[in-house]
């Protein structure tokens, strides 16, 4: 089994390879070890029990911190501004939430800007967005460059709605306007059996949905973790560093209810009225808050 302590004082980050008798369970076994400054020292003494260790030392980065980059695909309207922030600032809550030590650098990639370097952050989040992914626009063509970019070096990649569409559609599958229709309000999403880590097969979650456009053909190697009634690949993930859905976790139901009324005429008065009586629903938008904060730190520093 390996540990590893991300609390020490100096910058190592320790990693422990113990073999010991029965009965003593991780916690025990962390109870050996002392951590003092640059110093390591391990005793045998609890339980009078052998114990037998290998030491690996990797350095880490003093800011041993979690980074995300948001991917700013879109500004929220002038008028929900002052109440509701910024695209990033709603990512930032639910985030902080999950790990109140994260960083979060925002990047506003519709007027280009872009790291400097893919490793100056631990992962990237792609906000949602007006526009479609198949849209003649050369910032459009410029994210899908970067996404291909990641892919290719492997970089941890989370995608939101426009995020989750644009993955598919610049990785080879295909995103196109749904016969559906809008999808607006609370919808539930239901787990595949290849979902183990994030909920039974069957268990569901709830987030607010806002979009026309759909994932008709996920990318290859994509593994379809749910789906709803509405929207069949509503979860994807590609390997292991990059995860997508389609529902926005960083939106509240306020926001939400404000989007409907201002769109109303959009959307006709029947898709409003569903909206509008499924933001009756709670949704699950912090545990999705964990969920990609955990994805991303998995092999963060």
């Amino acid at each position: 089994m390996w540990f590893n302590d991300r609390h020490c004082v100096n910058p190592w980050l320790v990693y422990v390879r113990s073999s010991i008798g029965p009965g003593v369970d991780n916690g025990d076994k962390l109870n050996f070890l002392e951590f003092c400054g640059s110093s390591i020292t391990a005793t045998n003494e609890k339980r009078g029990l052998p114990l037998f260790i290998h030491l690996r030392l990797a350095k880490i980065r003093q800011d041993s911190h979690m980074k995300i980059g948001i991917l700013k695909a879109d500004n929220v309207r002038p008028e929900l501004v002052d109440n509701f922030g910024e695209y990033p600032e709603m990512f930032r809550e639910i985030l902080l939430a999950a790990d109140p030590n994260t960083e979060i650098i925002s990047y506003e990639i519709m007027s280009g800007e872009y790291p400097g370097d893919i490793d100056e952050v631990d992962g990237y989040v792609i906000t949602g967005s007006k526009l479609s992914v198949y849209d003649d626009v050369e910032w459009i063509r410029q994210l899908g460059h970067f996404i291909q970019r990641l892919h290719r070096a492997k970089k941890k990649l989370v995608g939101i709605c426009f995020g989750h569409q644009m993955v598919a559609h610049f990785l080879g599958g295909r995103t196109e306007k749904s016969d559906n229709g809008w999808g607006v309000g609370i919808h539930r999403s239901k787990f595949t059996e290849a979902a183990p880590k994030y909920g039974e097969a069957g268990s569901s979650f709830n987030l607010v949905c806002s979009h026309q456009d759909q994932v008709i053909e996920p990318a290859p190697s994509s593994v379809v973790l749910a789906s709803s009634d509405f929207c069949p690949f509503s979860m994807l993930q590609i390997e292991d560093h990059i995860l997508t859905l389609q529902g926005h976790p960083e939106f509240k139901r306020e926001f939400s209810r404000s989007l409907l009324e201002l769109r109303r005429e959009v959307f006709g008065e029947s898709c409003y009225e569903q909206g509008m009586e499924s933001l009756e629903q709670t949704t699950d938008a912090y545990q999705v808050g964990k969920w990609m904060t955990d994805f991303i730190s998995s092999d963060a520093a």
